[in-house]
């Protein structure tokens, strides 16, 4: 098959799925994945995107309470498998959750379906991360809220006790495309 009939295949994953049966998958995946994230430190956000858009289907963010959590996160989770795919983490900034999040999806109202660029993320099963949803007034202050991405070259030439690459990832969430919708 070339690339574009897998790519054209992959669009249509969603067709196979009704919107329960892709809540179910997730909800096996958060059970799957939570135990694991958690063993690297303080999980302070959890969200994966239900979009169809190849950029963003699948990507799972997960924000630590510290950045050496999320770097412990980042080291051990490289390279590893889930359900066949290739684990790819990469830093980036996620400063409001509200400005990344597309509010007409949480009222089931988005005219433009799984298409959207802004997030359409599935409900977490718990309200352990509902304080995290509401975007903190500190964050709000952060003049350096602006988004960027550490790329992973930058990380694998940074020794592990690198303070300034540690303050600057700060305020940075963990990608993950792994979780097949």
């Amino acid at each position: 098959m070339d690339n574009k009939s897998v790519r054209e295949y992959d669009t249509d994953m969603s067709l196979e799925y009704d919107d329960k049966e892709m809540y179910k998958h997730f909800l096996d995946f958060y059970d799957d994945a939570m135990p694991e994230l958690r063993s690297f430190g303080k999980v302070i956000q959890f969200k994966v995107c239900c979009n169809l858009s190849p950029h963003l289907r699948g990507n799972v963010y997960v924000s630590y309470a510290t950045e050496r959590e999320a770097l412990k996160a980042y080291y051990a989770l490289m390279g590893r498998y889930y359900g066949g795919r290739q684990i790819r983490g990469q830093f980036t900034k996620v400063p409001l959750w509200s400005k990344a999040l597309c509010g007409l999806f949480l009222r089931k109202k988005c005219p433009k379906g799984g298409t959207c660029n802004f997030l359409h993320v599935f409900r977490n099963p718990t309200s352990e991360f509902v304080q995290a949803d509401m975007d903190c007034e500190e964050h709000k202050r952060d003049e350096s809220c602006s988004r960027s991405t550490i790329s992973s070259k930058r990380l694998a030439n940074s020794s592990g006790g690198d303070e300034k690459l540690l303050r600057l990832i700060r305020t940075l969430t963990l990608i993950y495309s792994c979780f097949t919708c």
